[in-house]
């Protein structure tokens, strides 16, 4: 028998609870209002998390004057070179303005984004399926469900928020746009806007054109435009693609994360087959919910797991193809709206948290979860028909089940909002589930530091470091706990042991400046009290050398030497000073009496002959420079026996 997705529930207590308030457009905005601000009133007077926040909104200077619109329309997002997303930055500017760093604006704007998404998806499942009830249902399954508390209830997911509004609205104003009683080109420019709209906010809304394809196939015994206006209205969708790409182009926003290997890419792809089964878990049944979900990437095509989730897709295709006939076209076009929407996150181009696990984050499933949600109401609908038919349970025992369902998702979604309000509580909560997200526990860390609790942070930061030496987060946020504590010493040097920040160059070399500058005023302060002491002189003029201020720095290194003429280090120091103002007589007579000091050589030493050798190669005398790099050679291979 063919399945009819437009069969009505026979449920009379539930079709009179519902009679009245489906006749009232206004009424059911209403209620997925309520419902929205019920269940994510918790979150409003959250602050700001250690997330994303410090650096989208608390540190981003680029928000906090409208000087700076401009430079947003034309920077990247995050610093780099492949997101680009301007009105995330300028919404975020826009409640600077008006609102300073008040948290409760920036999360009251993301659950106003949620409900306006919820009308929209209201509106389209209205408009494709015909029945309001099943769109009212599906609505509310999209405003209550807990998979999308990871992007309401976390300001950063302000991205995920614009992106899915505006890409919901401007598909219901394409289909408005269709309609053969309406005059189409004002909806079609109001949709290409909202198209453009969220564009500008991820680059996910790319999708767009694909989801309006589907439909032209899936619906296209319904359309009543004929097939140029049909197509010319697709390929306007597929222009502003274009051009979105050209103008990212010139801007020179244009790098692309890739796996290094084609195998690698494969097993990329496969952990994101993999994981859409949680997905389909989460989506029908929401239980172990966790921020910042990731997975462990596969290490073989051999994973259970991975073959089953491969095994239950190629089923699905094939039942897809073999009864396409008998599927509707809601559910056809259902099917493809979950499919398209979850591409962008497939692996194809990586999406990790860290060097061994990808990103399966809950908030992936924002848009996506529509096609989900939508046949599970058709499916409960069916199901819940033939049930009734057969009398097998009563009408009440129905209604309280289905009453009850949204009742367990809507607790739910209260617990995780419970959780999003106190960050300590819910990347702790997090690490219990997956303890090898390093973004978590480096978020945990810094959070740990900000209210004084150094020693968790230093924990936490170090297990990053020691699962990977090259995460810069980790290193920069125990260099910053270190130098909280007083170990300014310890703080530099795990700063100087990043290779490459990425887009957190600035704050370390902020971090590094400001540290720099405290040990100098420190050591100034000791030298008021310790006047003879030449280690103090020696510290000083490492820190101006490090600040760029060279002669400041040389004569530290004189008076050390004035103190103690045998200091080895500060003849060195002194030595190689003169070396980069090539001045290589000054430079040869310290690292003379450098060399010539009694005592165990070292790799000191060593440095010192070869600068020694170069000096002289620098004067003309080669003969010179030979003995020093000869005598270089020898130290070098009795450093060597000796280790």
């Amino acid at each position: 028998m063919r399945f009819n997705p437009g069969r009505r529930l026979h449920l009379s207590p539930m079709n009179k609870l519902f009679n009245n308030l489906l006749k009232s457009n206004l009424t059911i905005f209403l209620i997925l209002g309520i419902l929205g601000f019920s269940l994510y009133s918790l979150i409003l007077h959250a602050p700001f998390k250690t997330m994303d926040d410090y650096y989208a909104i608390i540190l981003n200077s680029k928000i906090k004057s409208f000087q700076y619109v401009g430079e947003i329309l034309r920077s990247s997002f995050f610093g780099e070179n492949s997101y680009y997303r301007p009105l995330v930055y300028l919404s975020f500017m826009i409640e600077y303005h008006f609102f300073k760093l008040d948290s409760f604006f920036y999360n009251l704007t993301n659950v106003l984004l949620h409900v306006g998404s919820s009308i929209g998806v209201f509106l389209i499942i209205e408009k494709l399926q015909g029945r309001r009830i099943v769109a009212l249902l599906t609505a509310i399954l999209f405003v209550i469900h807990p998979i999308h508390v990871e992007a309401v209830a976390n300001i950063p997911g302000r991205a995920i928020l614009l992106c899915a509004f505006f890409m919901l609205w401007a598909f219901y104003l394409f289909l408005l746009s269709l309609e053969p009683t309406r005059t189409k080109l004002p909806f079609l420019v109001l949709s290409l806007i909202s198209y453009m709209f969220s564009l500008l906010s991820k680059e996910s809304a790319v999708m767009l054109p694909f989801l309006v394809l589907s439909y032209l196939v899936c619906f296209k015994d319904e359309i009543k435009v004929n097939q140029r206006q049909k197509w010319g209205i697709f390929f306007t969708f597929v222009a502003t693609t274009v051009f979105y790409f050209v103008w990212r182009k010139i801007l020179g926003i244009t790098a692309v994360f890739h796996w290094p290997l084609i195998m690698v890419t494969i097993l990329g792809i496969g952990t994101f087959l993999k994981a859409t089964v949680t997905y389909l878990q989460l989506l029908i049944f929401p239980v172990d919910m966790y921020y910042d979900r990731s997975m462990a990437t596969l290490k073989n095509l051999a994973d259970i797991q991975f073959l089953a989730a491969l095994g239950a897709w190629l089923a699905l295709g094939t039942w897809v193809v073999k009864f396409r006939r008998r599927i509707s076209a809601v559910i056809s076009f259902f099917i493809l709206w979950f499919v398209i929407n979850l591409l962008p996150v497939a692996q194809i181009i990586p999406v990790k948290v860290s060097w061994d696990r990808i990103s399966t984050a809950d908030h992936f499933l924002y848009l996506p979860s529509v096609g989900i949600f939508v046949l599970l109401v058709l499916a409960a609908q069916q199901l819940i028909s033939k049930i009734m038919e057969r009398k097998t349970v009563g009408t009440a025992f129905m209604t309280g089940l289905i009453i009850g369902f949204y009742v367990f998702l809507s607790l739910t979604t209260i617990q995780q909002n419970i959780y999003a309000t106190q960050q300590i509580a819910m990347f702790e909560h997090s690490l219990e589930h997956n303890q090898n997200n390093a973004r978590v526990r480096n978020s945990l860390a810094v959070a740990y530091g900000l209210c004084g609790r150094y020693e968790d942070a230093k924990k936490h930061f170090r297990y990053t470091i020691d699962k990977d030496p090259w995460d810069a987060r980790a290193r920069i946020g125990l260099g910053k706990v270190l130098c909280d504590q007083g170990k300014y010493l310890e703080g530099i040097q795990e700063y100087e042991n990043v290779k490459n920040a990425g887009e957190l160059e600035h704050i370390l070399k902020n971090n590094l400046n400001l540290s720099y500058q405290i040990l100098i005023e420190l050591y100034l302060n000791r030298l008021k009290t310790e006047p003879d002491n030449a280690g103090l002189y020696y510290s000083l003029g490492v820190m101006y050398w490090k600040t760029q201020r060279l002669d400041e720095s040389m004569a530290q290194y004189e008076k050390a030497l004035a103190l103690d003429p045998f200091y080895k280090n500060a003849l060195f120091n002194l030595a190689a000073s003169y070396d980069s103002k090539e001045k290589w007589q000054k430079a040869i007579e310290y690292y003379e009496r450098m060399v010539k000091l009694e005592g165990e050589k070292d790799e000191l030493d060593e440095r010192a002959l070869r600068r020694l050798a170069e000096s002289y190669h620098q004067l003309g005398f080669l003969d010179q420079a030979k003995v020093y790099n000869k005598s270089a050679d020898d130290l070098s291979e009795q450093l060597k026996e000796k280790k």
